[in-house]
């Protein structure tokens, strides 16, 4: 009787043991996305900003953003870039995404990020903070791309205008 026990015990093991497995593995699919990061425009939190250069206003972006491989965000790394359109030539604003956890070896990633947008000054031929009495308000366009840790540079998005408030 003992010895039948033993064998029906290590069989049900086997079963068991082999069903875990089945069953993470089945849970553990491969990304649908790759492994190049992936953004889209999801709109900002409200449609005008008053300009200033002491931080008087600000305004929410969100974007969304898809990643194969899961690793995007790290801690004190520009990862992403935010270039405002009015001025071709300007350097574009630096932000970090902060670090997101891997879970797993092939654990894409999706989600939603928003951004906080501080106030800018007004363009009309040089940028400047002063009211400009001919022209109430400008339009503001940005550019955004993202890079995960393994440096793939996300597609560029472009934001829909958000009027700056001038005076």
């Amino acid at each position: 009787m003992v010895i039948k026990y033993s064998i029906m015990k290590v069989n049900s093991l086997l079963v068991l043991s082999f069903l875990l497995i089945f069953g993470v593995w089945a849970c553990t699919s491969p990304s649908d996305f790759s492994e190049i990061p992936e953004i889209d425009f999801q709109g900002f939190s409200k449609n005008t900003l008053l300009q200033g250069s002491q931080n008087q206003d600000t305004v929410i972006l969100r974007i969304g953003f898809k990643d194969g491989d899961g690793d995007i965000g790290q801690r004190q790394v520009l990862n992403i870039e935010i270039k405002d359109l009015r001025l071709p030539n300007a350097v574009p604003f630096g932000f970090s995404i902060p670090e997101i956890p891997e879970q797993g070896a092939e654990n894409g990633i999706s989600g939603t990020m928003d951004i906080k947008i501080f106030s800018v000054c007004c363009f009309q031929g040089s940028i400047s903070c002063q009211p400009f009495p001919d022209m109430p308000e400008d339009e503001l366009t940005f550019s955004v791309q993202i890079t995960d840790n393994a440096g793939n540079a996300s597609n560029i998005i472009e934001t829909d205008p958000i009027r700056l408030l001038c005076n």
